[in-house]
């Protein structure tokens, strides 16, 4: 495969906290025009919604630190993210059926596997969700990329990349 080397994607606490902030402070803004536009209360008035937004984000960013996922790795061999429990999951290029980046603001990496394809170590059959598609179903791993560094540009470039490889890895092999 021409793409060997290892990349370590990870959730980065300041962007994490920056991100968090820069919605606090939006959505605070917006509360404050509403109310001055609509209700021609002045902005002191607001300070009760800031105190609920604060609360809001603060849960959101322990509730997304002890989500699965990151640190995400990706190698010759295919992917490994970390579980529910906090333990390592491997998956090779050729169990993935696809892999993507989905959102705009809330960005998630999408993967499903193959049919036929499995985790290492073997996770139990309803541990991830199932997604169907006509006449198949297979597991699909979601994992929240808020934060996340280098970066999800860099992370699409190098899915992208590896995967590609993959499949022409496999295609040749098929041929020969």
């Amino acid at each position: 495969m021409g793409v060997s080397n290892e990349v370590r994607f990870r959730r980065s606490r300041r962007r994490v906290v920056v991100s968090l902030l820069l919605f606090l402070l939006g959505t605070w803004g917006l509360t404050v025009l509403l109310l001055a536009v609509v209700f021609g209360a002045d902005w002191t008035g607001s300070l009760f919604y800031l105190a609920a937004l604060l609360g809001i984000t603060v849960a959101g960013r322990r509730q997304l630190c002890g989500s699965a996922g990151l640190p995400l790795v990706l190698d010759g061999r295919g992917l490994r993210l970390t579980g529910h429990g906090g333990e390592p999951v491997a998956v090779d290029w050729t169990d993935l059926a696809e892999v993507r980046v989905r959102g705009r603001l809330d960005r998630k990496l999408v993967v499903e596997l193959t049919e036929n394809g499995s985790t290492r170590p073997e996770s139990s059959r309803w541990q991830w969700p199932r997604v169907s598609r006509g006449s198949s179903t297979r597991v699909q791993l979601t994992v929240p990329l808020l934060g996340v560094s280098p970066g999800v540009g860099r992370l699409r470039r190098e899915l992208a990349a590896r995967h590609e490889a993959a499949r022409q890895v496999a295609a040749d092999e098929q041929v020969t």
